[in-house]
């Protein structure tokens, strides 16, 4: 026998809010924790996939139904956060910048993007809900899967180049 899980449409929007709200914040610290990590697989490798990918979105799995559910400054705020996102996959797709150059428009665009969510939260009232680790009684080995770490970069030897040798070719060589 199958239970059928228990609706509550009375408060829906709240629920359709707060995974809003709460999904803002996930994307926003991803974004901050995987910044070194995505600047180096871009200068390494030149590769977009992780940038695109990276952002995993309820937004776009949502119906015209549970959009109408929202407030229209809730609604405008949301639509705004995506939409930055989506211009940044967009720029990330075609870009030939240096990474330099990319990764100072990515903290502009995370910069706005905070921005937004913060707006998002006092526009709700709700604030995002934290996971909370209690790391008492837990094998030390299973909490470093909590904190994710990523190979240093190596160090570059920022010494003056050698000037070019200067090369003769005599008739012998030709």
């Amino acid at each position: 026998m199958r239970i059928e899980p228990y609706y509550n449409d009375d408060v829906r929007p709240e629920h359709i809010l707060r995974t809003l709200v709460n999904e803002t914040a996930r994307i926003i610290d991803d974004l901050d924790v995987r910044r070194e990590i995505l600047r180096d697989l871009w200068s390494l490798h030149r590769d977009r996939g992780p940038f695109i990918d990276s952002v995993a979105e309820t937004w776009k799995a949502m119906t015209a139904d549970d959009l109408l559910l929202l407030d229209s400054e809730a609604l405008i705020l949301v639509q705004a956060f995506y939409r930055t996102i989506d211009e940044f996959r967009l720029y990330v797709a075609f870009t030939r910048d240096m990474p330099t150059t990319l990764i100072a428009r990515y903290d502009r665009i995370l910069e706005r993007l905070r921005a937004i969510a913060e707006a998002l939260v006092v526009a709700t009232g709700m604030q995002p809900d934290q996971p909370i680790v209690d790391s008492a009684g837990i094998d030390p080995e299973v909490l470093k899967f909590f904190t994710p770490t990523w190979p240093e970069t190596p160090e570059t030897d920022d010494s003056p180049l050698e000037e070019p040798k200067e090369i003769v070719i005599t008739g012998e060589e030709r």
